[in-house]
């Protein structure tokens, strides 16, 4: 068997009639290069590495909820993209924010890229 046949093979899903399982598409396969390169790497390499594989999973999740094969691969992706939100957000609101002891007081600080961006998110408002 050839890598072409095995790839084909894998892309019509398990079980044939209804799949729930496939072998990963290029999207994925992106986002795995990229977890392991986060995984290995670190400094600058680490935050690119993670940078892809949200990417590559954030488009192998759009994909799966507007043209999965069966409501189940739909839902999943549905699901993948809602998590992916939640865990991004969850996120970019700590993000910048340093914390700093001032007479036994933890004070936040905010960074000069946060307070930039913060600048353009409420620009309507300042």
């Amino acid at each position: 068997m050839t890598l072409a046949e095995a790839w084909r093979r894998g892309q019509t899903g398990w079980p044939r009639r209804f799949p729930i399982a496939q072998f990963p598409n290029p999207p994925l396969l992106i986002s795995f290069a990229g977890s392991i390169l986060a995984a290995l790497a670190g400094g600058r390499a680490h935050g690119v590495g993670r940078a892809v594989a949200i990417l590559g999973l954030a488009i192998w999740a759009w994909g799966e909820a507007l043209e999965g094969v069966n409501w189940f691969r739909r839902l999943l992706g549905t699901v993948a993209l809602l998590l992916l939100v939640v865990r991004l957000s969850s996120e970019s609101l700590t993000q910048g924010i340093d914390r700093i002891r001032i007479d036994g007081v933890s004070v936040p600080v905010f960074n000069a890229a946060k307070t930039i961006a913060d600048c353009f998110k409420f620009r309507n408002k300042i």
